[in-house]
């Protein structure tokens, strides 16, 4: 009879023994099963990095470019303007020249024709 209770018990002790090694298995499995999330979450959190690095080195390197450009144009733009100041300032000496030689021939006029009054 103590041999037969024993033997029940230790049953209930197997039983009881597989039932916290399949509850532990299973906890094992949803640990493992939630670290390959986290790992896979990862690598794609690194992934999305590095693609927003790469976009921030391409926009980067965009915006110097473009910079570079604006930088041409302005030295561009401000020869260009230094030129017409000159340009400018030739023609207008070139009208004042004019309109002095234009004076001095009315004045001549205005005095030959009082002498010849």
């Amino acid at each position: 009879s103590s041999f037969i209770r024993a033997d029940a018990n230790d049953r209930e002790e197997l039983q009881k023994e597989k039932e916290i090694q399949k509850s532990t298995e299973r906890q094992l499995r949803q640990l493992a099963a939630k670290l390959q999330q986290e790992e896979d979450r990862r690598k794609a959190l690194l992934d999305s990095n590095l693609e927003y690095e790469k976009k921030f080195v391409e926009l980067e390197k965009e915006f110097k470019a473009n910079l570079q450009k604006e930088s041409l144009r302005r030295r561009e733009s401000e020869h260009t303007a230094s030129l017409l100041k000159k340009k400018v300032s030739e023609l207008q000496f070139l009208l004042d020249e004019k309109l002095g030689e234009d004076e001095e021939e009315e004045e001549e006029e205005e005095e030959d024709e009082s002498s010849d009054d």
